[in-house]
C-alpha cells in the first residue's frame, strides 16, 4: 500500500539447506524412465479409449504402425482390453 516502506528483512526467502550428494542419488533412483513414463502414458490413453487403437493413436499424435510398435516394447497394452471386453 501506499506509504509502507518494504524492509530487507521482508524480502528475505526462507531457504532449505541444499540437498547432499547421497539424497540426489537416491531421489534420482526412484525416478521413472522415459520409457516407464511413456508405457504408463500410452497405457493410460489405451484405458481411456476402450482399446481402441486407432483412437488412441490420434490422442498420441503417433501412427497405429507406432503405436504397435510402443506396445510391444513398453508392453503398454498388456493391461488393456479391447473395448466391450472386460
Amino acid at each position: 500500500t501506499v506509504g509502507e516502506q518494504i524492509t530487507p528483512e521482508a524480502l528475505l526467502l526462507e531457504t532449505s539447506p541444499a540437498p547432499s550428494p547421497a539424497s540426489l542419488l537416491a531421489q534420482s533412483a526412484r525416478r521413472p524412465t522415459l520409457d516407464e513414463l511413456t508405457g504408463e502414458y500410452v497405457a493410460l490413453v489405451l484405458r481411456e479409449v476402450g482399446g481402441e487403437k486407432a483412437k488412441a493413436a490420434e490422442i498420441l499424435g503417433i501412427s497405429k504402425r507406432t503405436l504397435y510398435r510402443w506396445e510391444k516394447q513398453l508392453g503398454a497394452g498388456d493391461s488393456v482390453s479391447p473395448a466391450g471386453t472386460p
